[in-house]
Parts: structure tokens; C-alpha cells; sequence
């Protein structure tokens, strides 16, 4: 991971909260979605290294609740 460029806002507690992005060390998008309360929720992309999207996923309060053809 690129720690350089990640955007990983947090909540009063510490925990996860807002919108994330981690980058691999190369540069490229590794993965971005939203986390609630340390609980990722709604949509979350992952990244191969190259930078084409891998997959889309939905999350729910922290429980993933299907992929996104």
C-alpha cells in the first residue's frame, strides 16, 4: 500500500468513518468505497495492481451483501 495518497478518514473513536481510498505502492487505485462507524457500507471497488477494476461489492453495516455484475 501507498500510505502517501490513502485518504482513510476517521470517527471520534478512531474508527474507519467517510470515505476510503488505498493505493498500491505503484500508485494505482487499490480499492475506495465508504466505512460507517468502522463498518463498511454501500458500494466497494477493488483494483488489481494494474489498475483494472477486480470487482464491485455491496456492503450493509459490515456484512457484504453481493457483487455487482
Amino acid at each position: 500500500m501507498n500510505k502517501d495518497k490513502n485518504i482513510t478518514p476517521r470517527n471520534a473513536k478512531g474508527q474507519p468513518h467517510g470515505y476510503w481510498e488505498n493505493y498500491w505502492t505503484n500508485g494505482k487505485l487499490d480499492s475506495k468505497g465508504y466505512y460507517i462507524n468502522g463498518k463498511k457500507h454501500g458500494y466497494w471497488e477493488r483494483y488489481l495492481g494494474n489498475g483494472e477494476l477486480l470487482y464491485t461489492c455491496v456492503y450493509n453495516n459490515g456484512k457484504r451483501i453481493g457483487y455487482v455484475e
